[in-house]
């Protein structure tokens, strides 16, 4: 008989940092999100992968250690794991309900210090690390905005303007 398939694992992504002359940094619909993920319930290094998440699409993840004969005798869910970015937290239920009218995508330096920007649904993995976002959109104290920012290990700065992620963590919801 077939097996029932698992629900998907919300991972939350929350985020503080030091903001200097920047009011926002906003994530949108064009950023890519660049995460070390690994095999649900492992915690081999060797069951880790490097997955380049676009912002509208779900990322396929192909676990290498399983080869041969054995890669096609295993479960798929043993093989592959899969990651999206949930655009709306409305979608996921009604348990989460705290969640719910919180908006995602943009870190301020107002209210809390570690921020949710974003919600990831992991079926068959779970996020490690978050190593920064491209095409991102950083607006400054003045109202101006920079588009199309490469957000390198949640580092940006062009002299007057800078945001330094200080701490980053991923909480399962």
């Amino acid at each position: 008989s077939p097996r029932p398939v698992a629900m998907p694992v919300l991972y939350g992504l929350y985020m503080d940092a030091e903001l200097e002359n920047v009011s926002s940094v906003r994530f949108t619909e064009a950023s890519t999100w660049n995460l070390v993920v690994q095999k649900a319930g492992s915690s081999d290094l060797a069951e880790q992968e490097s997955v380049e998440l676009p912002s509208c699409e779900a990322a396929q993840v192909e676990w290498k250690g399983v080869r041969g004969v054995d890669r096609i005798a295993c479960d798929r869910n043993a093989r592959e794991a899969r990651i999206s970015l949930v655009g709306n937290l409305r979608r996921v239920g009604s348990k989460r309900l705290g969640l719910r009218k919180q908006s995602l995508g943009e870190y301020t330096n107002k209210g809390e210090h570690l921020s949710l920007v974003a919600v990831f649904s992991c079926e068959g993995c779970e996020p490690v690390e978050w190593t920064g976002s491209n095409d991102i959109v950083i607006e400054d104290d003045e109202g101006n905005t920079v588009e199309g920012v490469d957000f390198e290990y949640g580092i940006w700065h062009d002299g007057l303007r800078g945001v330094a992620t200080v701490h980053h963590e991923f909480r399962r919801i």
